[in-house]
């Protein structure tokens, strides 16, 4: 298990990783579409008002809006990973555990 983890990745996970982006999923803040990805590892923290009267900072919901290529990266992480939590995680666990 832990040399599956630990091993480098190859090319067919990256594509993996690629193909389960939606094609029309909205661009992250560098503006390029999974399609054509070539982007700078930058994040943009937005505020949005949860509600009219703004008073205090409470009062926003941040978001994170990441470039294509971070997620492609960290989708190809948890990919690895999705194989093995089984193995790892108890099976009394259900919360952010699908399919228990």
């Amino acid at each position: 298990m832990k040399h599956f983890l630990v091993k480098p990745y190859n090319r067919d996970e990256v594509e993996i990783a690629l193909k389960q982006m939606p094609p029309s999923k909205a661009p992250g803040i560098d503006g390029m579409p999974a399609e054509s990805v070539r982007s700078l590892n930058k994040t943009l923290i937005a505020l949005i008002p949860k509600v009219e009267k703004l008073e205090f900072v409470t009062q926003y919901r941040p978001i994170s809006l990441c470039n294509e290529i971070y997620i492609i990266i960290s989708k190809t992480i948890a990919n690895k990973i999705k194989c093995v939590l089984s193995m790892v995680i108890s099976e009394s666990q259900s919360a952010f555990v699908p399919k228990r």
